[in-house]
């Protein structure tokens, strides 16, 4: 799904299948930085691969799956630094996870852990700073300082506390240039990283629950700049292939 960023209107969609023609649960979707390549993350409730890292062709919908999370997960939302590396919120295990895109093993990062894990949208900003949004619209925005490691240790602040309108999950987060955008079910909203208010932008039809920004794709119409097109993936499939999306309840799995 390609939405307007400005407003949240959508734009244009696409059903998630794999070659065989099986439908996909994301809760999680990022951009690499320097391929361009659209991973994402499936939800526990996934008929096809749960607690799974895939990549998606943005053009068709496919779905290609690279490996499950194990045990762990699920990861309800991810996120690239500029560096190229993969990061997540393990809802299980409630701590920042460095996901490896060949393999999706999960490496404990030291240091960020033990929040209320309600929502956990996580997002990188162009200088490889996380920010992380796990405890509902109305609880602490946070930043996360990492290292290079190995292994990987990250610095967790608290920006300040969040005044969404509904509190609600922050499912999401996406960083375009120097903006905040997020997922505040079932609003499309900024967030001010200095001062953690949250602005909405507009509501979208149903819930979201996995943003990112890339390439515009072929469905988009040509008016809307490569810089602009948000990328929305919907993540509850019904018998009829008719996409929902679905709220994330506070301290429940995803």
């Amino acid at each position: 799904m390609v939405l307007n960023p400005a407003n949240g209107a959508v734009i244009s969609s696409l059903p998630l299948t794999d070659a065989d023609g099986n439908g996909y649960n994301l809760t999680g979707l990022a951009t690499q930085p320097s391929t361009g390549v659209l991973y994402g993350s499936t939800s526990n409730n996934s008929a096809t691969s749960p607690r799974s890292l895939v990549t998606v062709n943005p053009a068709n919908g496919r779905v290609t799956l690279i490996a499950t999370f194990g045990s762990s997960g699920p990861i309800p939302d991810i996120t690239f630094t500029p560096d190229g590396r993969l990061w997540g919120w393990d809802h299980d295990s409630n701590q920042l996870m460095l996901i490896n895109i060949a393999t999706a093993t999960l490496t404990p990062v030291t240091g960020p852990a033990n929040i209320s894990n309600f929502g956990d949208g996580i997002a990188s900003d162009a200088s490889g700073v996380l920010f992380l949004g796990g405890d509902g619209d109305l609880g602490a925005l946070r930043k996360i300082v990492l290292t290079v490691g190995p292994p990987p240790t990250g610095v967790m602040t608290t920006v300040g506390t969040m005044n969404g309108p509904n509190d609600s999950a922050i499912a999401a987060m996406a960083f375009s240039g120097s903006t905040l955008y997020a997922v505040d079910v079932p609003n499309l909203v900024t967030i001010n990283t200095s001062t953690a208010n949250v602005t909405v932008l507009g509501t979208v039809s149903g819930s979201l629950d996995a943003i990112t920004f890339g390439p515009a794709v072929s469905t988009a119409p040509p008016t809307v700049p490569a810089t602009s097109s948000l990328l929305l993936i919907p993540i509850g499939l019904i018998a009829i292939a008719v996409y929902f999306l679905r709220m994330r309840p506070r301290q429940a799995g995803c």
